[in-house]
């Protein structure tokens, strides 16, 4: 699952995804309540790359949002921003779901990476 309120990077973190071979599936949401609706509803997805700063809802809302859904509902997080703060990086790793912080745009080295640290952890 993708979700970023900004359609150009929802294409190219697609196009970036399936050159890593990281998914065979993927589903862009361009806001966190859509995105928040369909865990709800039961959709399963294995991994999330949430945005941080989107109107209405933003990446740490979403994650707040989600961390109360049953376990199986509540895929990893990947948090993709453009924000370098400190602050958002700290804030970020108070969430459990939240496993790794990457800086926009998304890149096949740094999609590797995350997911070699992720599935070792398993």
């Amino acid at each position: 699952m993708l979700v970023d309120d900004d359609t150009m990077d929802n294409a190219y973190h697609t196009l970036v995804l399936r050159k890593t071979g990281a998914a065979r599936e993927i589903v862009a949401f361009n806001n966190a309540t859509e995105a928040l609706a369909a865990l709800r509803a039961g959709q399963a997805f294995d991994l999330i790359f949430l945005d941080l700063n989107m109107p209405r809802m933003d990446g740490f809302e979403f994650a707040q949002a989600a961390a109360v859904l049953p376990e199986e509902r509540r895929p990893p997080i990947i948090m993709v921003t453009g924000s370098s703060d400190e602050q958002d990086r700290s804030r970020a790793a108070e969430f459990p779901e939240i496993r790794d912080y990457l800086t926009k745009p998304l890149t096949q080295h740094g999609v590797r990476e995350t997911l070699g640290r992720l599935f070792a952890e398993a």
